[in-house]
C-alpha cells in the first residue's frame, strides 16, 4: 500500500502542479487544516442575565497551509523551478485543490520560497478557501429517462424491415444517494424529448421545483441549486439564456439530503416525453 502524499492545484488557466511526499524536485512535507471545521457563533446578552444567547451558527472558511521543499541539482536549477509554482499559484482567480481523492475550490492567499541551501529551497503555499466543504472529483449523475429495448441480438431476417430499436418509457420516481456528510445543491435538468412536456416538476417531500412552460422537443431548462449559485437556463436550439421568469414563484432550491432520497415527477401534460436528470457533488467536512 502506497501511504504517501500527494496533491494537485489547478488554476483558473488550467496550470497544474502536483506535489508528492518522497518526490522530485518538489517534495511534499506537510498538508494541513483539511479535516479541522471552526464555526461563526453571533450571539446576544441580555441585560442582568447571565451567559448570553446563540442567534446564528455558520461554518467558518477553512484555511489550508501546505509546506515543501524543492529539491535541485544544482544552484541555478533551484531557481529555475521557482517558476513552475509561481506561475501555478500564482492566479488571483479561483482554483481547484484535490487531496486524499477530495477536490475544494480556493484562492491562493500567499506563496512564499526560501532558500535552504544551494539546493534545496523551502516553499510555503496558504490556500483560503471561502466554503469549507470537501467536495468528490467527479460529478454523479442520475436519470430519469428510460428506455425499453424492442429487440435482441441475434437478429434474422431475409430483408431490411422498417421497425424501431425502442420505446421511450415514462418514470415518475427518481431514487437519489447523497453519500457526502452534508447536503448538496445540483443541477435538475427537464428535457423534452420526441413531444412536448407542460409544466415538468420534481418533489421531494414537501419541496418542489417547476417549471411554468411547455418544453417543445428538443428543449431544456436546467435549475442550479448550489449554494451561492441558484440560476434557471433555458436551452432551445442550441442557445443558452437566463430563465429565471420560468420557475414557479412557489418553487424551492431544493438541496439533496445525505444519505439516500427519493424525487417524484409530474407534469400537467407530456411526462412520457421527458427526460429527467440530476448532476450533484456530494460535500465532506473533511478529508
Amino acid at each position: 500500500m502506497d501511504n504517501r502524499l500527494e496533491a494537485t492545484w489547478i488554476n483558473n488557466n488550467g496550470n497544474s502542479i502536483t506535489l508528492r511526499s518522497g518526490g522530485r524536485p518538489y517534495f511534499l512535507q506537510n498538508v494541513s487544516g483539511t479535516g479541522n471545521m471552526k464555526n461563526n457563533i453571533s450571539t446576544v446578552r441580555v441585560p442582568k442575565q447571565d451567559g448570553g444567547h446563540a442567534t446564528n451558527v455558520v461554518r467558518d472558511m477553512r484555511e489550508i497551509p501546505i509546506e515543501g521543499t524543492i529539491i535541485a541539482k544544482s544552484y541555478d536549477e533551484a531557481y529555475e523551478l521557482h517558476r513552475p509554482l509561481q506561475i501555478a499559484f500564482g492566479d488571483k482567480e479561483p482554483g481547484i485543490f484535490i487531496y486524499r481523492g477530495k477536490r475544494i475550490p480556493a484562492i491562493v492567499d500567499s506563496c512564499d520560497i526560501v532558500q535552504q541551501s544551494v539546493k534545496t529551497h523551502k516553499f510555503m503555499t496558504v490556500l483560503l478557501c471561502p466554503s469549507p466543504l470537501w467536495q468528490e472529483i467527479e460529478e454523479q449523475m442520475e436519470t430519469g429517462a428510460s428506455y425499453v429495448p424492442l429487440f435482441q441480438f441475434p437478429l434474422e431476417f431475409t430483408e431490411i424491415p422498417s421497425f424501431e430499436f425502442g420505446s421511450k418509457k415514462a418514470v415518475d420516481q427518481l431514487r437519489i444517494l447523497n453519500g457526502g456528510d452534508v447536503p448538496c445543491g445540483a443541477e435538475f435538468i427537464f428535457t423534452a424529448r420526441y413531444g412536448s412536456v407542460t409544466n415538468p416538476r420534481v418533489t421531494l417531500g414537501n419541496a418542489f421545483i417547476q417549471i411554468n412552460k411547455t418544453l417543445q422537443d428538443g428543449e431544456s431548462v436546467s435549475i442550479f441549486t448550489h449554494e451561492k449559485n441558484t440560476k434557471v437556463t433555458l436551452t432551445s436550439g442550441g442557445v443558452t439564456e437566463n430563465a429565471i421568469v420560468l420557475l414557479d414563484f412557489d418553487s424551492t432550491y431544493i438541496q439533496l439530503p445525505a444519505g439516500n432520497s427519493e424525487l417524484h415527477l409530474r407534469a400537467d401534460s407530456g411526462i412520457e416525453s421527458l427526460d429527467f436528470f440530476v448532476r450533484y457533488r456530494p460535500l465532506y467536512l473533511g478529508v
